[in-house]
């Protein structure tokens, strides 16, 4: 029992430093010459990633205290509760934060919580648990220098690179990356996704 509750705090205390390594990566990779405009895209990217890196390490500690992936209930419109429920006080007791204004290119929108994409090389080929932005829109679009801006902070490719679909079969953007920018083939429009458990 103690290698036990030893090996969940471990686990916690990684996830706590590479959530302060991302934001670090985040915000210092856009610092510029006094472009307004680039700092609000640093401010914001940052944003994104820093809340999708704290609901990650939310639905880790749920599940280390024995939720199921599958169990896992994202509602966040007041009537959730429950040990499964994410945005419940009595659950993973974690805030809901809607999409930034800002980023947005066309259609306002917000997160989409899924379960039937596989992010290659991320966990098994199993569908993994992952939040995206889009809400299942399609013109729902992340303007493209924000989409590079972080990148840039993940240390990834600047250009978003397309995959196969954004709602079913296997997101190949950034194989082996939980989080990324990248833009949809078929639909042309660039999505922000972050993989909160690996199946």
């Amino acid at each position: 029992m103690d290698n036990e509750k030893g090996n969940a705090l471990f686990l916690v205390l990684i996830a706590v430093v590479l959530f302060a390594a991302l934001s670090y990566a985040v915000t210092q990779s856009g610092r510029s010459n006094g472009d307004a405009s680039k700092e609000q895209r640093v401010l914001t990217a940052s944003k994104m990633v820093d809340y999708t890196a704290t609901l990650q390490q939310t639905v880790m500690r749920m599940t280390l205290m024995g939720v199921t992936p599958a169990s896992l209930d994202f509602t966040h419109n007041g009537t959730q509760s429950g040990e499964s429920a994410v945005f419940a006080t009595d659950g993973g007791n974690m805030y809901y934060e809607s999409t930034p204004d800002e980023i947005w290119s066309s259609t306002t929108s917000g997160w989409e919580f899924k379960t039937t994409v596989s992010v290659i090389d991320v966990g098994s080929p199993a569908n993994d648990v992952f939040l995206s932005t889009g809400n299942g829109f399609a013109n729902a679009c992340i303007k493209k220098n924000v989409c590079e801006q972080i990148n840039t902070g993940l240390g990834l490719s600047i250009s978003p690179i397309g995959n196969q679909s954004a709602i079913f079969g296997d997101l190949d953007a950034y194989p082996g990356e939980h989080m990324a920018c990248h833009n949809v083939i078929n639909s042309g429009c660039n999505y922000y996704y972050h993989v909160l458990v690996a199946q």
